[in-house]
């Protein structure tokens, strides 16, 4: 398949913040100081999930950036699948303990589009906080990389329509987006699956469901790789 350029410079912007996300926290601050793209920078961290990421504005439109697994405290919230009204428990957990500050945030931008996007854990947590900022009106862009399941049943048809485009996109037969399983719970994915094939090649339906190496995802992009 063959993305549009619309898409494909999304997708490219998205992989490499994505990719930032993982930079200490002084590090990614000098970055966007230095940065002329860059303005309202301001990075997020909740020490009680030990999720980091950071916000800011990009030619006009607000980026919601989420971390993905990168401590003992992540995979707990990993494993903490148990749904609570509909969601990943463990990713509402993470998503409330920043909530207050994104929504904030974005009601000082409420003129401007939204792109939430993460890198694995981050992009099950960037499911939910994406879902409600459409929820309160926002018009938001959803690019997850390698991310897990969020939503369960009806909530996960209600959440993927509130998006203006969703896009998930999977490294062939990456089992870290095979979890939550699809029997507990009815737990589903949302967004465009964009499946980046052992060769490079991109299609929009699974070939091989278990097994094999993880590759980058960025390679698709001919970007730096983001280690799934």
């Amino acid at each position: 398949m063959k993305l549009s350029r619309g898409e494909w410079i999304l997708a490219s912007r998205a992989v490499n913040l994505c990719s930032q996300s993982y930079l200490r926290e002084s590090e990614m601050t000098s970055l966007a100081f230095n940065e002329p793209q860059i303005s309202d920078f301001l990075w997020l961290d909740d020490p009680g999930t030990d999720l980091q990421g950071f916000v800011c504005v990009i030619k006009g439109v607000v980026w919601v950036v989420i971390r993905g697994s990168n401590s003992e405290r992540d995979w707990k919230g990993n494993f903490n699948w148990l749904p609570k009204y509909g969601t990943h428990r463990g990713y509402r957990k993470s998503s409330d303990a920043v909530w207050d500050t994104v929504r904030s945030y974005c009601r000082k931008h409420m003129d401007l589009p939204v792109v939430v996007t993460g890198h694995s854990a981050g992009g099950g947590i960037g499911q939910v906080l994406g879902y409600w900022l459409a929820d309160e009106g926002h018009r938001v862009d959803l690019v997850t990389f390698g991310a897990p399941r969020a939503f369960t049943g009806r909530l996960a048809g209600k959440a993927e329509r509130g998006f203006r485009r969703a896009f998930r996109w999977v490294n062939d037969r990456d089992a870290v987006t095979r979890v939550p399983p699809a029997w507990l719970c009815s737990f589903r994915h949302i967004g465009d699956l964009r499946l980046i094939r052992d060769d490079g090649s991109l299609s929009d339906r699974y070939r091989n469901l278990y097994g094999g190496r993880i590759k980058g995802t960025a390679k698709a992009l001919t970007f730096q790789g983001i280690e799934a």
